[in-house]
């Protein structure tokens, strides 16, 4: 297989390691208290219907790229607007998850400066995107059976001191439950979207739809698992005040004398979190060389990267920055353009045939 495909097995890993990825670090829906694991599973609603949303749009037109169907059905001008507000999104997306990435890697290594951890984390997977994208499908078709043993081995350690009582009462108050679905439904499901940019490399999108949605539920299972066990074990108001509750979690998880098991999921964080990271910036460089009508992306890999680098040094200096800014602002934006373009696209494409190939 070439450099610039993927395979429906791979694509199908890279849905389940991005869903995880994005969430391990960062757990927005925690906002619920005792119903995140609520909260999430309604959220993740969003996602399911953005993935059958780009199944069924590259299904109908599996050559085009998502930026020319849009310009296409849209009109040159309203496309565009369309797709620079898109790439915004995405953007700063991006930029999320390379400060949660980065600011764990700083808390296992203080010794090391931000811009140090930055640029080691972009350096590594700019030479990831530099061998094209089936290299990314390659590192998920390796790392995933890695994943699944320390998800379930997170499981079984976990069990023991799990105590269900802390996620009673069942019946949520609606405000938290609602801030909870709409932060998680942006953080990580509609993430999703960045699969428009990959599925145009891939085969057999309609004969594998059922393994993609099969994938991504496991996902949200898992997701939902981790909500329901940072309630029980560490209580509503420690889970809430907590930066990284999964890591506290895993603090207090071993077996038998052996109790610094948070040091091997360490690696499974890592793994998750720059596999996510990577496959969004795969998706921007994907992105703008359409924007630029260019034929060959990799000019664009390294000063993206900087950019990246540089925007994320300034828009959050410090984590209180990053939280105000992250949870209190950036949402509205991007939950509504990663919903609303697929849609407006899906929806004009329709209308359009005739303009369409």
């Amino acid at each position: 297989m070439g450099a610039k495909t993927l395979s429906p097995q791979q694509i199908t890993f890279m849905i389940f390691l991005f869903i995880t990825g994005s969430s391990l670090v960062f757990i927005p829906e925690i906002v619920a208290g005792q119903s995140a694991w609520m909260a999430c599973l309604l959220g993740s609603l969003s996602g399911l219907y953005i993935l059958l949303l780009l199944l069924a749009l590259f299904t109908r037109f599996p050559a085009l790229s998502i930026t020319r169907i849009s310009e296409l059905a849209l009109g040159k001008i309203a496309g565009s607007i369309l797709n620079i507000l898109f790439f915004i999104s995405l953007f700063l997306i991006a930029q999320g998850l390379l400060y949660n990435l980065c600011f764990l890697l700083g808390l296992i290594y203080p010794a090391i400066c931000g811009f140090i951890l930055r640029s080691l984390v972009l350096f590594t997977a700019a030479y990831c995107i530099y061998q094209g994208p089936a290299m990314l499908g390659r590192l998920c078709e390796l790392f995933i059976g890695l994943i699944l043993f320390f998800f379930l081995l997170g499981i079984i350690a976990s069990f023991p001191i799990m105590d269900l009582s802390e996620l009673k009462p069942l019946w949520p108050e609606w405000k938290p439950l609602f801030s909870g679905i709409f932060f998680v439904a942006d953080w990580p499901f509609a993430q999703l979207v960045i699969l428009a940019f990959f599925f145009p490399l891939v085969q057999g999108l309609k004969e594998k739809k059922k393994a993609f949605i099969g994938w991504y539920l496991l996902a949200v299972a898992i997701l939902v698992f981790e909500d329901l066990q940072v309630i029980s074990i560490l209580g509503q108001e420690l889970a809430e005040i907590s930066r990284f509750p999964l890591l506290k979690v895993n603090r207090l998880t071993g077996f038998g004398e052996f109790r610094r098991v948070e040091l091997f999921f360490f690696i499974l964080w890592f793994i998750v979190g720059f596999t996510a990271l990577t496959v969004y910036y795969q998706g921007l460089v994907l992105n703008l060389k359409e924007l630029l009508r260019l034929e060959n992306p990799r000019p664009l890999i390294l000063p993206l990267g900087l950019c990246l680098m540089v925007f994320n040094a300034y828009m959050y200096p410090s984590d209180l920055n990053y939280i105000t800014t992250r949870l209190h602002n950036i949402p509205f934006f991007t939950i509504i353009v990663n919903l609303l373009y697929p849609t407006i696209i899906f929806i004009a494409a329709s209308l359009s045939k005739g303009r369409l190939p």
